[in-house]
């Protein structure tokens, strides 16, 4: 008896009849005591996509959701869970080949950039960009804003913009042919690339009244280019 006394006693509220108020939840991320979702939202974003004092810091595009930047920032870094990677962290796959070409170990820069699948999908965005692309394609470069001397700045951040759409559609059909047997088709990749480049970069750069007919066509209209040769 004397310990649920004592119980009772410890979680009594103290009786305050001149300040009586209800129980609520607090917010300690600002001044204010009501929790707003968009705060919570961009603090989430910015412990998330930290700089740090070591790695290179974060590169944002406004263009793209944010799942697309975090996987461009994870790539950079050679932080996807690639096969040779998790091989090295002791999980058994059988094998660390490459499921798309069954030729090379899959590492970061085989899955995004050097697999002849992969290279395919690379000629052809580039071709329907009507741009020349590099003599080798690396993720350093692919996903880097390189020569946006040549373009304006909303056209730097279009094309910078599709490049990490296309890298992170290479990477989804990668995971949809590992974890659903899907079939690696280039034709059908390059269609929901250009779609989802699109659907995102449209619907966030307002001003740019990109129209789907012409950006099938010819998405460097919108980037106001001075030169086509070249670009990386």
């Amino acid at each position: 008896m004397e310990e649920l006394s004592s119980l009772i006693e410890n979680f009594t509220p103290p009786q305050n009849t001149n300040n009586v108020t209800e129980d609520s939840w607090l917010c300690t991320l600002t001044d204010s005591d009501n929790s707003f979702t968009k705060q919570v939202s961009a603090n989430l974003d910015m412990l998330r996509l930290q700089p740090s004092t070591v790695k290179p810091p974060t590169k944002r595009n406004r263009s793209v959701p944010l799942k697309v930047e975090l996987f461009v920032w994870r790539a950079k870094l050679h932080r996807l869970p690639v096969k040779l990677e998790l091989d090295k962290r002791g999980l058994d796959l059988g094998s660390v080949l490459c499921n798309i070409c069954q030729d090379s170990s899959e590492t970061t820069e085989h899955i995004l950039a050097t697999c002849p699948q992969v290279k395919a999908i690379w000629l052809d965005f580039y071709k329907w960009w009507n741009f020349s692309p590099p003599a080798e394609l690396n993720v350093a470069d692919l996903f880097s804003s390189s020569c946006s001397s040549s373009l304006s700045s909303i056209g730097s951040k279009i094309w910078e913009a599709t490049k990490w759409v296309c890298g992170y559609s290479i990477w989804r059909y990668r995971n949809l042919k590992i974890f659903q047997n899907q079939i690696w088709d280039i034709p059908s990749i390059l269609a929901d690339i250009q779609l989802s480049s699109f659907k995102w970069i449209s619907g966030r750069i307002k001003k740019a009244q990109i129209q789907w007919s012409q950006w099938l066509i010819n998405p460097s209209s919108y980037c106001v280019v001075t030169s086509r040769v070249g670009i990386g």
